[in-house]
């Protein structure tokens, strides 16, 4: 047998974890597709659940929405429940077909499931069109106007789990306080960042982003192997800017900076700024930002090193502060 990968033997290592904690029950989540997944070892799951699906990691999934779901829907098991988000009707069909054929019961939680009431204070309020919720205003501290649905999603797997009433103001108070790093996430006042790395997470992206008088910066970079030149068109058709800033991430899959900002050029008659370093084109952004709004997004990588440099910058202060003082 070949050495496991890094993800198959970190997947082990959590597996033997789960077991010696005798954990009462795990969530696992595929590392990449599904039907050939490290996590599809597990026998007899309680349950199967499937977020939205959209055209990502190509080259190993499949180029059209079918042939992901195909990969995505080789977690059911026979007999297993299977809850998954509406997206395409192509990638629906799919799980519906697959659940079917495996004698599994399937709900879909549909757009329609929910409503969004607004956003107040940077929290995102939303109601249930299911009766079992009653009247209740879910609140998450987050805008992503996609995350009403995925924590629906989630409400629905934990109802079926555990059926006994009287949970919704627990779990109403618990999705409050929900904090997902890399998601719509604020730093530093009135600058987000956003995992979004691929075309249909751009597209979940712009419909989040909120209407302001005083305008939008955005700071991008990508890797390689994602449709780079797509998801800049579509943000720059999508969103209106001020101005563009396109850097540089670590490692060999990033996407030449010059490369990024000629396409930016190409799809927009805003100003569009090349800086390689990210903190040096953090910085920039950060000193001409007034009262503008700040979203950093493109790739996950980019998220990260904004992050660490926003923590490296604070350090750097915090140290200055101290020798001054003495």
């Amino acid at each position: 047998l070949e050495h496991p990968t890094f993800f198959e033997f970190l997947f082990g290592m959590g597996m033997l974890a789960f077991s010696q904690a005798e954990a009462e029950y795990v969530i696992l989540e595929t590392g990449l597709g599904g039907r050939l997944d490290a996590t599809s070892a597990t026998e007899d799951p309680e349950v199967c659940v499937i977020t939205s699906i959209g055209l990502d990691h190509m080259e190993y999934l499949g180029d059209t929405v079918e042939q992901i779901a195909g990969e995505k829907a080789g977690i059911i098991r026979p007999g297993v429940p299977v809850f998954y988000a509406q997206s395409a009707e192509e990638s629906d069909r799919v799980i519906e077909k697959t659940a079917a054929q495996q004698g599994s019961s399937c709900k879909k939680i549909g757009k329609d499931a929910y409503e969004i009431l607004g956003i107040e204070d940077k929290h995102i309020a939303f109601s249930c069109t299911n009766a079992y919720y009653g009247t209740t205003t879910w609140k998450l501290n987050n805008i992503g106007s996609y995350q009403p649905g995925n924590a629906l999603l989630a409400m629905e797997v934990m109802q079926y789990l555990f059926r006994e009433k009287g949970h919704v103001d627990r779990w109403r108070k618990a999705l409050a306080q929900v904090k997902w790093q890399g998601r719509m996430e604020e730093i530093l006042p009135s600058v987000y960042v956003d995992g979004a790395h691929n075309v249909s997470a751009i597209d979940a992206f712009v419909k989040s982003v909120p209407e302001t008088a005083e305008g939008n910066i955005f700071l991008f970079s990508a890797v390689k192997d994602k449709e780079y030149e797509e998801m800049i068109a579509h943000l720059c058709d999508s969103v209106p800017a001020e101005f563009y800033v396109v850097t540089l991430i670590d490692g060999e899959r990033a996407t030449d900076a010059e490369l990024l900002g000629k396409l930016f050029e190409k799809y927009t008659d805003r100003p569009v700024v090349v800086i390689e370093s990210v903190q040096k084109a953090l910085e920039y952004v950060l000193e001409h930002q007034e009262k503008r709004t700040v979203y950093c997004l493109g790739s996950l990588y980019l998220t990260g090193m904004v992050k660490e440099t926003i923590e490296r910058m604070r350090k750097e202060k915090a140290d200055e502060s101290r020798r001054r003082k003495n």
